[in-house]
């Protein structure tokens, strides 16, 4: 049959007539299932009306829709809104007839889209609905426009086509009206809605990878419904065992089958399309029936697409008898929703074996519309299904063959099977660079089940890192995240086999190693149970002292401190109840911030505990707080010593007041600090009274503490009591005051009118205890650590707001946001002095320090410019203890820049900060931070990168000058778009 396709072409135009094409309405069904994209309507001129809790939009002057992947434009468009209630958030039932619809010019010409005389578009949404006029006129009725009564009676006919429920059945909705947004523009620009976001609906696919998405049986191309079409020549040839119908230039098929939603969209220049021979000239006039067609033929510039997909090619042929279709030299464009980027297939030849599953060979698998992507997945051979899943989103999954990674046509990774979703690319990204304490390093990150070929369920992301870190040796890794239904946590890992180069943070001593085996691991796991129960299990170990703080410094400086734990709970209404068992695999503190205070690790063997929050008392005339504890713990001081970690002996007594090489667990022995199990008893009862004096808010409160040991503390304060009796009163006071100044307007500080709201607060404690805080070995900051004496607390909160945005898009922003305390403390007690001094409201207990002035300021200057302050001055020692000043501003939509200082008096710290980030072309952007130490008048770090945006994927060369760590760094970093986040490696020691 292909064979004959050309020759009839000739033939047919010889003998045959020109008839007329006639142009009928086409239907691109989206309705079947629910999105979250936004739904953007523009025109130049907008009529809205609303008829029975419906809204209705007429759109005159270039009318565009856009809903992710789709765009359509259009001279002029009706539009009609119905909006579902349901829970969690609306929908919107959306259905657009379009007059003389083309499709999009410029920037979206790889959108999907349509072109006919008249076209209806539907879809369902429960994102917001935006709108973009240079007019807009709301009218109580439909206008006198002959669009409005042609596309009401197209979309009825469609409403009965798919024989929707009546709507009068559902609960009230509310309005749409109110929440279209008009924005008042200099054209008819639509507005940019998010890149294709949800699939249209789909039946579910076939999957030959093993998805969970259902295999389908749905054809090809729909067998029920009616074909129209459109094309420059009409041929007609009738034989006697088929009809065939040959289409000459600007060739638009159009399948509609209203009974199953579906339609498909067929382009090309040529097409050759073979009907049943019952079939006539008359009955093939402009359309006939989807049944009749037993095969289609197309040629040069084919765009196909019915939704889900695109597909481009010079040739393609559907032989419908066998249900198939073969393209050559294909481009297949499909999308994928959850990362936001788009897939494409390009392939010597495909087989379309079902309307959602397509056979390839010689394929490549990329994220670029690039003919010759820069970044892109070879296979011989590939099967990519397509479906909703029970959610209602769009799945693509695909298996490949003989795979290689390829960067340009260069292969640089080869793997025998590949079988994912077509989000789940198996390289992640890949950096090298040259670091001074190591060399030469490379790292690579993998998606494990992918590589495996094994589907990752919902919620599941597994990575693998495959490196080599210069004279540390080959490093293996691995990341696990799950989210499920009742579960999640993470598992993390790293391992050095045979690590021989030495470790050397700052300007601390160098620590060697000979091919020693090094790694950490680290697996958090949270699992709901029933009656309301919950279970967080952890699981830390560390080889060594040093190894986070080379490997992973985000891990030993900024993330909570390691243990192994079992935790259970039980949360209701007013009560909680927990167990704690906690434990140490190591013989160190694995964080230094842990080491540096409070030193130690606390073990519980268990910890019991008993809680009630807010339960009311006396008709809510009181209010009840009650924390109880029953623990056995103790305190886990290491066997290192500071050598261990690099320090000298002046460090070591700088920081831990020892010698470098005297063991931390030595160093509490002789302290007294206690190293045995010790039982303890602990509960805390509040009750409060909230009051209203008029516009004051008054809340007196008692609270008592008893602590109990079942021994002594006399070897290490000579403290005998075995008990602490603990008890506080107090009172908080609060209230509000505003004034508005509407004739304030000023251009040079953007204000226009000003709101000046004021609160002032004042907080009275006092607090006694029948042992000093200090007499107490430390093992929770909030039991043992709190303090005793009486004190106030005077602060108010100034809030500035004004108005910004002009006429009809008003909004209120807080120009100015000032919070000053005054907080002056008893000298009461023997509590240890701290460096800054800080009050928590919440619990004065926890107050550090003694009388201090604190203020925090910040103020939006304007959109584009932010500063923000903070200072703290201790009356004990006269002097500022630390205080900062920053900004940051957005000069030009490519230029950012941020500027900060910061002062710490107690360390003698004097940091300035600075740097920018600039978009030199659509394709390049820079960035450069730098710090300084003022103090020591010298160059802290300095860091840079330089990022190429390749057609979905990031290029990023990296360097930096660490002066403290004596340690320069330069990389590169390559990973597709979609994967690479701001921090994506560790390289050299760093977070990028």
């Amino acid at each position: 049959m292909l064979a004959c396709c050309l020759g009839l072409f000739t033939a047919s135009l010889r003998a045959q007539p020109e008839p007329e094409a006639e142009v009928s309405p086409v239907v691109v069904p989206r309705a079947g299932a629910v999105v979250s994209a936004d739904a953007s309507f523009a025109g130049r001129r907008v009529t809205t009306w609303q008829q029975d809790e419906t809204e209705y939009l007429l759109l005159e002057g270039d009318a565009v829709y856009r809903m992710g992947a789709y765009v359509f434009r259009a001279s002029q468009a009706l539009v009609r809104i119905e909006t579902e209630a349901r829970d969690p958030e609306p929908i919107r039932h959306l259905a657009i007839y379009l007059d003389d619809a083309r499709s999009p010019r410029g920037v979206d010409r790889e959108a999907v889209s349509a072109e006919a005389d008249q076209l209806l578009v539907t879809g369902s949404t429960t994102g917001p609905i935006k709108l973009a006029a240079d007019r807009l006129v709301r009218a109580d009725a439909p206008p006198a426009d002959p669009l409005v009564a042609a596309g009401l009676e197209r979309i009825a006919r469609y409403d009965t086509a798919r024989q929707a429920p009546q709507r009068a059945q559902d609960p009230p909705r509310p309005s749409v009206t109110a929440e279209i947004s008009v924005a008042v523009e200099t054209g008819p620009t639509p507005p940019t809605g998010p890149t294709p976001a949800d699939a249209p609906p789909s039946p579910d696919g076939d999957d030959a990878a093993g998805s969970d998405v259902p295999a389908s049986a749905d054809p090809v191309l729909p067998t029920t419904g009616t074909v129209r079409f459109t094309a420059d020549r009409v041929v007609f040839d009738r034989e006697p065992e088929q009809s065939v119908l040959m289409l000459i230039g600007n060739v638009r098929l159009f399948y509609e089958d209203a009974e199953q939603v579906r339609s498909v969209v067929l382009q090309a220049e040529r097409a050759v399309v073979f009907l049943e021979p019952d079939v006539d000239e008359a009955a093939a006039g402009a359309a006939f029936g989807a049944g009749e067609v037993t095969g289609i033929y197309l040629e040069d510039n084919i765009v196909i697409t019915d939704g889900d997909f695109t597909l481009r090619a010079p040739r393609i042929f559907y032989d419908l008898a066998r249900d198939q279709a073969v393209v050559l030299d294909a481009v297949l464009y499909t999308w994928d929703v959850q990362r936001q980027v788009p897939l494409y297939m390009r392939a010597e030849a495909v087989r379309q074996t079902s309307r959602t599953s397509f056979e390839a060979s010689g394929a490549l698998l990329s994220t670029s519309e690039f003919a010759q992507p820069h970044f892109a997945i070879g296979a011989n051979r590939v099967t990519l299904g397509m479906g909703v899943d029970e959610r209602g989103v769009m799945r693509q999954r695909f298996s490949a063959s003989h795979t290689t990674l390829r960067v340009g046509e260069v292969p640089v990774f080869y793997w025998p099977y590949l079988a994912a979703e077509t989000r789940d690319l198996p390289l992640r990204a890949i950096a090298g660079g040259q670091s001074r304490a190591r060399g030469f390093e490379v790292e690579t990150e993998w998606d494990v089940l992918a590589l495996a070929g094994v589907e990752a369920p919902d919620g599941v992301d597994m990575t693998g890192k495959l490196d080599y870190r210069g004279d540390s040796g080959p490093g293996l890794g691995g990341e696990l995240d799950y989210d499920l239904e009742g579960t999640h946590g993470r598992v993390e890992g790293y391992l050095l086999p045979i690590d021989s180069a030495n470790d050397r943070v700052g300007d601390r001593e160098r620590i060697d190693h000979d091919d020693d085996t090094r790694g950490f691991i680290h697996a958090q796991h949270r699992q709901v149970l029933p009656d309301n129960w919950y279970a967080d299990v952890e699981l830390a170990y560390v080889s060594d002292e040093m190894f986070l703080e080379s490997f992973f410094s985000s891990e030993a400086y900024n993330a909570k401190p390691y243990q192994s734990s079992l935790y259970l709970r039980k949360q209701e209404s007013e009560w909680a109840a927990d167990l704690w068992v906690s434990g140490q695999l190591t013989d160190f503190t694995e964080q230094l911030t842990t080491l540096q205070s409070p030193g130690f690790q606390v073990e519980r063997m268990p910890e019991l505990g008993y809680f009630r929050t807010g339960t009311s008392l006396l008709d809510d005339r009181l209010t009840w707080y009650s924390e109880n504890r029953f623990s056995r713990v103790r305190a886990d001081f290491g066997r290192d010593t500071p050598g261990d970690r690099g320090f000298d002996d002046e460090m070591a007594q700088a920081l831990f007041g020892i010698d470098s090489d005297v063991r931390f667990r030595d160093a509490a022995a002789d302290a007294g600090f206690p190293r045995d199990w010790r039982l303890r008893v602990d509960t805390r009862q509040e009750i409060t009274m909230p009051l209203e004096a008029g516009p004051v808010h008054l809340t007196p409160y008692a609270v008592g503490r008893v602590t109990g040991y079942d021994d002594d503390f006399e070897a290490y304060a000579g403290e005998e009591e075995q008990f602490r009796l603990w008890g506080s009163l107090g009172l908080r006071m609060s209230t509000q005051l505003h004034r508005r100044y509407d004739t304030i307007e000023s251009p040079l500080l953007n204000i226009n009118r000003l709101r000046h709201i004021i609160e002032p607060s004042i907080d009275l404690f006092l607090i006694g205890s029948t042992v000093d805080a200090g007499d107490l070995p430390p093992y929770d900051r909030d039991i043992e650590a709190i303090g005793d004496g009486s004190g106030v607390r005077l602060g108010l909160r100034q809030t500035f707001q004004t108005q910004r945005g002009g006429p009809g898009r008003w909004r209120s922003v807080d120009w100015l946001t000032l919070q000053t305390d005054f907080v002056f403390r008893s000298r009461d007690g023997d509590r240890p002095r701290e460096p800054i001094a800080r009050y928590f409201d919440y619990r004065p207990e926890y107050a550090l320090g003694g009388d201090h002035f604190y203020s925090r300021a910040l103020w939006m200057v304007s959109d584009t410019l932010g500063v923000t302050g903070e200072l703290t001055y201790d009356f004990q020692d006269n002097r500022v203890s630390q205080w900062r000043v920053g900004a940051s501003l957005d000069h030009t939509p490519r230029l950012t820049s941020f500027v900060q200082y910061r002062d710490i008096q107690p360390i003698d710290s004097r940091l300035f900060s600075y740097g920018f980030t600039y978009q030199l072309t659509t394709k390049y952007t820079f960035s450069f931070a730098h710090r300084l130490d003022l103090r020591e008048n010298e160059s802290r770090n300095i860091d840079l990168w330089l990022e190429r945006r390749l057609p979905r994927a990031r290029l990023r060369i990296l360097a930096s000058f660490d002066q403290v760590d004596d340690e320069q760094v330069f990389g590169v970093v390559l990973a597709p778009e979609g994967f690479i986040t701001d921090n994506p490696f560790g390289l050299g020691g760093r977070a990028w």
